[in-house]
């Protein structure tokens, strides 16, 4: 079913999604980055952001062309989901993989020992 007050609501709800990403995505930019390569990570970041957008724009207006606009947003939504599920996919796995291999085996003396009752003579 279409309707235009649900699209109206749901586009700014993502709007201001889409605010709060860039927004925290420049504050964690900024705030991790090393101090001496900081502009130059801001400057890959908005190179890609706005630099490749483009691109998007292209493949969303001749698919939105040939087979309508619904297929367009599906076919866009598609493949950002598939980018994101792969990103968090590597990430997890290397995330999982760096944690074990720096973490190794625990010390014994970190190891919760049994308690153990005293004997009072």
């Amino acid at each position: 079913m279409r309707s235009y007050p649900l699209a109206l609501g749901l586009l700014a709800v993502i709007g201001l999604c889409l605010a709060l990403n860039a927004i925290m995505t420049n504050t964690v930019l900024q705030t991790e980055a090393p101090d001496h390569l900081r502009g130059q990570v801001v400057a890959l970041y908005a190179f890609i952001v706005i630099g490749l957008a483009p691109f998007g724009s292209a493949q969303a207006s001749w698919v939105g062309e040939r087979f309508g606009p619904s297929t367009a947003v599906a076919v866009g939504g598609a493949i950002c989901l598939i980018g994101a599920t792969v990103v968090a996919w590597r990430g997890w796995r290397h995330t999982g993989r760096a944690t074990v291999a720096a973490a190794g085996p625990a010390p014994a003396e970190s190891l919760p020992t049994p308690m153990t009752r005293t004997e009072v003579r």
